[in-house]
């Protein structure tokens, strides 16, 4: 294994266009241009155009949207690339449906609706994971007390538990998850559930008598890291989660078993419960600020490029065992 391996890890830095893989592109049109052997300006003349600018900008349009209008133009159009708009529209559905199952980066709550489900059993070993540093450590994106205009990072799974303990985040049988708010104004919003109804995502305003005491209660900030997720927790404490898939350029390569601690890369199995089998231990790993390689929410990066993107959360440890067998 490479011992010169390092990885930052910036979990907080997740939603942003630059850091995704690019959405599938439409290709049925372009398919039959290629077939066709046409360049745009002469498929532009065969329809009709005489200003070849405007048509071929248009044909451009067509082709990179898979959206042909209903005109006279857009039916010699089709006709001359030997299809049909009942093909069309059957491409185009079959192309939304690819795009819907392969869209894995929208906002992604999967931290928190696991904080909601598994509620009671976190609540039942609260003292067990405050206790166990690499558990207490654990970074829970999106989570905690934020406000506008000022850059408030997100809590660690102990620092939540101790304040849903401690009556920090909660009002009556409300337990806050995040809340928002305006450091001028004072108000603010609090996102959570009822403890006694754990399938129901609630928003309620103004829990806090002052937003600025509410974020005072999560400082100083923690800034160690851990190799464990939220969801390698609640798996070792009996939990039962599915596992996590690991795609390159959308198309999936392997797996994360969190019950068995088995990643999956290519059809071959990586055993890491060796390395998850101690949690009071200190997991050793390399980070490295100044890496050029990047753990992020749902991908890891070098020197900017996505080597590989998960749709749910991913212990590191298992995120640098990945960078050794696809990079290594």
């Amino acid at each position: 294994m490479n011992t010169n391996l390092s990885i930052q890890i910036d979990l907080e830095s997740s939603r942003f266009d630059r850091f995704n893989p690019p959405t599938p592109n439409h290709l049925f049109l372009q398919s039959k241009l290629n077939a066709a052997h046409l360049t745009i300006s002469q498929l532009a003349t065969d329809i009709g155009y005489q200003n070849l600018s405007k048509g071929t900008r248009r044909i451009r349009e067509w082709i990179t949207t898979s959206d042909v209008p209903n005109t006279k133009q857009g039916h010699l159009f089709l006709n001359v690339l030997n299809t049909s708009r009942t093909e069309l529209n059957q491409a185009n559905q079959a192309h939304e449906q690819y795009h819907q199952q392969q869209r894995i980066y929208t906002e992604n709550r999967f931290e928190q609706q696991l904080l909601c489900t598994h509620f009671d059993l976190l609540m039942s070993n609260a003292e067990q994971i405050i206790q166990t540093q690499q558990w207490s450590n654990v970074f829970l994106p999106k989570v905690g007390v934020f406000m506008y205009y000022a850059k408030v990072p997100s809590i660690r799974l102990g620092q939540l538990l101790d304040a849903w303990q401690n009556d920090r985040m909660q009002m009556d049988d409300f337990m806050a998850v995040r809340v928002v708010g305006s450091p001028l104004s004072g108000t603010h919003r609090a996102q959570g559930f009822d403890r006694h109804d754990l399938h129901n995502w609630i928003t309620k305003p103004q829990i806090f008598p002052s937003l600025n005491d509410a974020i005072k209660g999560f400082l100083p900030a923690v800034t160690e890291n851990s190799g464990w997720s939220l969801g390698q927790i609640v798996t070792h404490l009996g939990g039962n989660l599915p596992p996590t898939p690991i795609f390159i350029e959308r198309e999936q390569i392997g797996h994360y078993d969190y019950n068995h601690q088995i990643l999956t890369l290519h059809n071959t199995e990586h055993d890491l419960s060796e390395r998850f089998k101690h949690p009071d231990c200190q997991v050793v790993l390399e980070h490295n600020h100044r890496s050029h390689i990047t753990m992020r929410k749902q991908n890891i990066q070098i020197n900017d490029q996505i080597l590989c993107h998960w749709n749910q959360d991913l212990p590191p440890i298992v995120a640098e065992e990945i960078v050794h067998n696809l990079w290594g």
